[in-house]
């Protein structure tokens, strides 16, 4: 490190190529979420308590007792994945897990069995009526059953 008021002699470099418009667009590109978590108030007040930064939640009704979470986990960084595994952990049973990639599922099963817990993912169907027809959507509700062995 050194002292910027030290700097006697500045200049431009002029080996440094000019940014592109393809570059920045890839800087600034947005991702679609892949993650898509509905959480009840035990785990708004979780999120609330410890969440990364840029992160919002959209609340689902007025009284702020529900609300939705649409993020991105990098599944291709294992440990972006066990990070985020241990955080939907920390927000506890209150979360509904409408869109979950494939690999913190799998982590999430493995954290579970290794507390002795069994996790089951349950498909729930809910149908949302329109003017003309039925759509239904499918969507993963995360259901933890413990184990208790009294047997000792």
């Amino acid at each position: 490190m050194f002292r910027v008021d030290h700097i006697t002699q500045p200049a431009a470099d002029n080996d440094a190529e000019p940014l592109t418009k393809q570059t920045i667009a890839e800087w600034t590109r947005d991702v679609a979420p892949n993650v898509d978590l509905t959480l009840d108030t035990t785990a708004i007040q979780r999120f609330r308590r410890w969440h990364q930064p840029g992160r919002r939640l959209q609340f689902l009704d007025p009284y702020q007792q529900r609300a939705r979470l649409q993020d991105t986990v990098n599944v291709a960084n294992p440990d972006a994945v066990k990070m985020y595994a241990d955080w939907v952990l920390f927000l506890g049973d209150g979360v509904d897990a409408v869109r979950l990639p494939e690999e913190v599922r799998e982590k999430l099963r493995k954290k579970i069995r290794a507390l002795g817990l069994t996790v089951f993912f349950r498909h729930v169907i809910r149908a949302k009526a329109h003017q003309s027809n039925c759509n239904q959507r499918s969507s993963v509700k995360m259901i933890l059953i413990v184990n208790i062995d009294c047997q000792q």
